[in-house]
């Protein structure tokens, strides 16, 4: 299911905030990059992040930021590597990136 994101939010953030993404006492996130814990393959929105990431390409999910690209609401779907580096452990879930930067948590909709 489609979860919103507010603007600013990293897809690392809005995943772990949702529950889609559930990180390990082993297999800490370290929120700057250096990890790659959360590199994920971007399969679709990725221009929906700043900085930009084409469709296809692999991406640091803490290192990138939704962003409001003037078009009202945007989806974006990742996919999260396993420790073996092939893709689907985790569900590729939808993220919906909300064009309103202050939401409270009852403006969130789960679709």
């Amino acid at each position: 299911r489609p979860v919103s994101a507010y603007i600013g939010e990293t897809p690392l953030e809005v995943g772990l905030r949702s529950g889609n993404i559930v990180e390990k006492s082993t297999e800490a996130f370290c929120h700057q990059g250096s990890c790659y814990h959360c590199e994920a393959e971007v399969v679709a929105g990725g221009g929906c992040l700043e900085p930009r990431v084409p469709d296809g390409d692999c991406a640091r999910l803490c290192c990138h930021k939704v962003v409001d690209t003037g078009e009202g609401t945007s989806s974006i779907s990742v996919r999260l590597f396993n420790d073996s580096g092939s893709a689907g452990a985790l569900r590729e879930q939808p993220v919906v990136a909300s064009a309103v930067p202050d939401v409270s948590d009852d403006d969130l909709t789960f679709v």
